[in-house]
């Protein structure tokens, strides 16, 4: 069963943090949201998810540092030639 808490973000905003149980039994965060009801909307959205089988572990689809500098951040990143040259 998940459930929603309400905490203080850094500027003294009221937040409400979405909290569901994946299918190892751990408790996994749904995202954070300014309102409660958009918080237990999260939350039972992604128990809906995980009975159907559709949320697996979260680490799948995540990247590794070296690909996303290698194929992305430094392709486009602007810097002079000869620096360039140096990084790679």
């Amino acid at each position: 069963m998940g459930f929603s808490r309400k905490r203080i973000g850094r500027n003294g905003e009221l937040r409400y943090t979405a909290y569901y149980t994946d299918i190892k039994r751990r408790e996994r965060s749904a995202g954070t949201f300014s309102t409660k009801k958009e918080a237990d909307r999260a939350w039972q959205r992604a128990e809906v998810k995980v009975s159907e089988g559709r949320i697996t572990s979260t680490r799948h689809g995540k990247q590794r540092f070296v690909d996303y500098v290698t194929g992305t951040w430094l392709p486009n990143h602007v810097m002079e030639p000869s620096t360039r040259q140096n990084v790679t």
